[in-house]
């Protein structure tokens, strides 16, 4: 074994012990009371090579269940919505719908997803961010899409191309993995990518996040992280879109529940979501 990782098991070790000294540290599901170990976790974070340039939350969180349900519509308001019901059904399949207006399509998968496109001749022009972001904006407001529940995340310019992403925000915070991703080049919206959800209902009985001094420690299983820094980590909804179109629970797969998470953001933007 060599010395980092024996000295790091000492400190997880000496952490423990501290503990079970104070009798309150979490095991289960639910929190009673714990001493905060912030400053251990980022001690054994930095000896695995991955920085923490933020504050590791040392309250309890309790975050509500929501009932949820996704951004679905038959495929005529879809199309009225896009092309004035003006689009050419090209495809529509048990998981898959395609529709066509000119050089534009519209794909609809599972009933949660749309992907929309636009193949036809772009100006060349440079755009600022701001002009990149009001396009954007215009192109959703054109095809009413609200803009009060989208928190804009991302925003990178590569050559002429601006890509944006935005996350749904509910009370002020973020409910992953929802998405809006804008491809924008000259005065034009060339791909949109969103698969998106409404809130339905916030149960009674919520979720008791681990704490994140505990959370935040899995990271060190990530050996791709090391090098990387964490600039910011706060709880969040999370819904797992792959696990809820699998479940029987729903008719139809349109509805799902959240999940409580500790949402994280490393130095290059990447998300990384810790649930209990």
């Amino acid at each position: 074994m060599d010395w980092s990782k024996a000295k790091s098991i000492l400190i997880i070790i000496l952490i423990l012990c501290n503990a079970v000294m104070a009798g309150s540290y979490f095991f289960g599901q639910r929190i009673i009371q714990h001493d905060d170990f912030s400053e251990d976790a980022k001690m054994i974070l930095e000896n695995q090579g991955i920085q923490v340039k933020t504050e590791i939350p040392s309250r309890n969180v309790e975050i509500p269940t929501l009932k949820v349900g996704f951004e679905s519509k038959p495929t005529a308001q879809w199309n009225e919505k896009f092309f004035h019901g003006e689009g050419e059904l090209m495809e529509d399949t048990l998981s898959s719908v395609v529709l066509v207006r000119g050089e534009e399509e519209l794909t609809i998968t599972d009933n949660s997803r749309l992907m929309y496109s636009y193949t036809g001749e772009i100006p060349e022009k440079n755009q600022t961010k701001e002009e990149a972001l009001a396009i954007g904006e215009e192109f959703l407001q054109k095809h009413d899409f609200s803009l009060e529940d989208m928190e804009l995340v991302q925003a990178i310019q590569e050559g002429k191309e601006w890509k944006i992403s935005y996350t749904m925000v509910y009370k002020d915070r973020y409910l992953e993995s929802t998405s809006t991703y804008l491809s924008i080049e000259g005065d034009q919206v060339k791909i949109m990518d969103r698969q998106w959800l409404y809130v339905l209902e916030e149960e009674e009985i919520g979720e008791v996040l681990l704490p994140a001094s505990k959370a935040i420690l899995e990271l060190m299983n990530h050996s791709r992280l090391k090098g990387r820094a964490i600039v910011e980590m706060e709880p969040a909804y999370y819904f797992n879109w792959d696990e809820q179109l699998l479940s029987e629970e729903y008719s139809g797969f349109s509805q799902g529940r959240t999940k409580a998470a500790w949402r994280v953001v490393m130095d290059d933007g990447e998300e990384i979501f810790l649930s209990n």
